[in-house]
Parts: structure tokens; sequence; C-alpha cells
């Protein structure tokens, strides 16, 4: 509580008449930044990944949780088989929850994550818990060789916070369409035919994209839900503030 209030407190001094007072600010701003670099892994791994790859780091949050999308985990059991040997690639997958959640759904499968933070991955390798559980950087030659997989999950990946708190904006910020298009377009050459692509938690339409063109949905009660958070379309230009899209595609 003692935090909280000082940090109130000097969210107070930003916006002070008192030029000292917001001059404190700034200054304790940017020693909380540097203190936050020098003391906490994530951070830093999550500042230095940001200034080297610039705007292709737009998903910048790494939170995750352990079986995050149960009805369309169970949805790619049932399509695929869980008994088949299969090649599952979790695409930004953080920390390696949604792998190892995968990897109980899917026991014989092969499930790949990868990520672009150098940290993330290093916390995935310490916790792996089945060989089948690989992991690697989207900037390696591991990944970019890797492909032929049944199912890709990409999920809260293709947009950015700022976005749903900015609600006032009226064109997307710090991610654009045209990433989202050369990003799913990456991700299909990586999936085979007749395999699913799972993408939730966006700020673009899949069905804008170019590639969407030789995909389906699956056909399931609660393909489509509605979601509180913006929409943009191919021009950057927020559409809805509202989403209720299809989130599972079969490959044709």
């Amino acid at each position: 509580m003692p935090n909280m209030r000082l940090s109130n407190k000097l969210k107070q001094w930003r916006d002070s008449d008192v030029s000292i007072k917001r001059w404190g600010y700034h200054v304790a701003k940017v020693f909380w930044r540097v203190l936050q670099f020098v003391s906490n892994p994530a951070n830093r791994s999550s500042r230095i990944v940001e200034w080297r790859f610039g705007e292709q780091y737009f998903q910048r949050a790494s939170y995750t949780s352990p079986n995050r999308y149960p009805a369309l985990f169970d949805q790619c059991k049932v399509y695929l088989g869980a008994n088949r040997h299969l090649k599952i690639l979790s695409y930004g997958c953080s920390t390696g929850e949604e792998v190892f959640t995968l990897g109980e759904y899917m026991p014989d499968s092969d499930i790949v994550g990868a990520d672009i933070n150098g940290w993330c991955i290093r916390q995935c390798n310490k916790r792996r818990l089945s060989r089948n559980h690989s992991f690697c950087l989207t900037n390696s030659r591991e990944f970019k060789n890797a492909d032929n997989f049944d199912a890709i999950f990409c999920m809260a990946v293709f947009q950015r916070s700022e976005n749903r708190a900015s609600p006032g904006s009226e064109i997307s910020i710090g991610f654009k369409f045209a990433q989202f298009e050369r990003e799913i377009g990456m991700l299909d050459a990586k999936l085979r035919r007749l395999g699913l692509l799972f993408i939730d938690h966006t700020d673009f339409n899949f069905e804008d994209t170019v590639h969407s063109s030789h995909y389906r949905p699956l056909e399931f009660d609660g393909n489509r839900i509605e979601y509180k958070r913006p929409l943009f379309d191919r021009n950057n230009r927020k559409v809805s503030d509202t989403q209720r899209l299809h989130r599972v595609f079969v490959k044709q």
C-alpha cells in the first residue's frame, strides 16, 4: 500500500502547476525504469528486445496462464485426434504454459513454442516437461526452417495493448495491418493443408487478409464469441468497439 500511495502522489506531480514537482515526476519515472532494468530480468529482456527489433516486437506483454483456452484446445483434439502424432506450433509462447497445456490434451504430439523474447525461451527450457516439447526464438534458423505443422496457435499475439488502453484512438497504434498480414503469410507457409489455424484476441480480422481465401472457419458452437475490444480494418482505422470474429480456421 505505501508503494501505491507513492505512485498516486507522483502522478499528481505530473500534472502539477509547480514546475519542480513536474520535474520531480519525470526524474522519478526515469529512476524507476532504470531500477527495473537493473533488477528485473524479465523487464530487462523486454527492453532489449524492443531496442533490437522495434516494430517487430508488437505484443510486449508476457502474461499467460495454464489452460487458457480449453474450448479451443478441445476442438483441436477432436478435429485432429488426441492419439495421433501431431506437430503443433505455439507462436508467441511466452513462458510456455500453452505448450505444456497442449501437451496434456495431446501427449503424443511434438509441440514447438516460439517467441521473440529470449528471457521467455529460457524460462520455457528450464520448465520443459517432455522431450516432445521444444522452444526456439522466432528469429532463429530453427524456426525459419520449421514447417508442416498440423495446427498453429497464435493466441493474444497480434495486438498492441495501447489499442485497448486508448479507446478514443481511431487509428491502430504500434501495430499495422500490413505487419499483421505479413505475419499471417509466414504462418500460412508453415501450416499443412487441412491443418488448423487458431487466432484470437487480435486487433485485426484474419478474414480481411489475402491468405484467408484458402481457409474456411471450422464449424462448431463457440467459434465466434463477442469481445469488448476495438477492431481495425485494412487501413488501420477503427471500425468497431466490439469484435465477434471466427477464431479457428481450416486450411483448404
